[in-house]
């Protein structure tokens, strides 16, 4: 299992194609629309994964992979 998860997490387990484009510039592009997303009103700001908005946090909350 072990293996088979280094695979692919370094992308060896199908062929790539070199036409992809690289994930840097994909990022960028996402975070642009959603941007432009918010501005037009088609979705809400985000929110605190426990549901407070993010603005609204009273203190610093530690960021880690846990959830609420």
């Amino acid at each position: 299992r072990e293996l088979v998860l280094q695979l692919a997490v370094r992308g060896k387990l199908v062929p790539q194609d070199p036409d992809d484009e690289p994930a840097g510039s994909l990022l960028r592009r996402l975070k642009a629309g959603r941007k432009r997303l918010l501005a037009e009103g088609v979705i809400a700001k985000p929110r605190h994964p426990c549901g407070v908005r993010i603005a609204e946090e009273p203190f610093e909350i530690p960021r880690d992979n846990r959830i609420c």
